[in-house]
């Protein structure tokens, strides 16, 4: 497993690597706390751990059975500590206007645009994400081919993808 790099999205790329962590934890069933705690450290390497050591400590706890006294989850507070500082609360009214913002790049091939969208559309606290999905690819999408048939024809958005990524293989021959 890769450890942690910070980049120029902090908060993504500390999602996506958490996502892997607890995978791989869950993979190798690994439930004892100090374990993970250790794990997460070592796995995510020397800037990971860096940041930790800078960080406000938060301590998790949860009551020992049949006791008065109280047992700190150390993954848990570690867990909470760079949740806090790599994605700290989302504003959703600049998300969404991060969202608006997005346009397919030239380059870029359809399912990885609508990949971007329903990565920043998840941030943006949207009733109904697949629907404004659908109107930002209307919004942003490089072909106006698509643009038109989206315009005139009521599809879903899985059924957008299927017929996006058909659109471009008919391109490329």
């Amino acid at each position: 497993m890769p450890s942690f790099s910070i980049g120029s999205d902090p908060r993504s790329n500390w999602e996506k690597w958490k996502r892997a962590f607890e995978r791989f934890i869950a993979a190798n069933n690994i439930i004892a706390d100090e374990e993970k705690y250790n794990l997460l450290l070592v796995l995510g390497g020397i800037e990971l751990q860096s940041h930790f050591d800078k960080l406000d400590q938060v301590q998790v706890c949860v009551p020992i059975q049949n006791s008065n006294e109280l047992l700190v989850l150390k993954y848990e507070s570690a867990i909470q500590a760079f949740d806090s500082h790599f994605a700290p609360q989302l504003n959703k009214r600049f998300e969404r206007h991060q969202f608006r913002a997005l346009k397919q790049e030239h380059s870029e091939c359809f399912e990885d645009f609508i990949f971007r969208l329903r990565e920043q559309g998840n941030r943006c606290q949207f009733v109904d994400s697949d629907d404004m999905i659908i109107d930002q690819i209307i919004e942003g999408c490089y072909s106006t081919d698509l643009r038109k048939k989206l315009l005139t024809e009521e599809k879903t958005l899985l059924e957008i993808l299927q017929l996006g990524k058909t659109m471009e293989e008919v391109q490329r021959i």
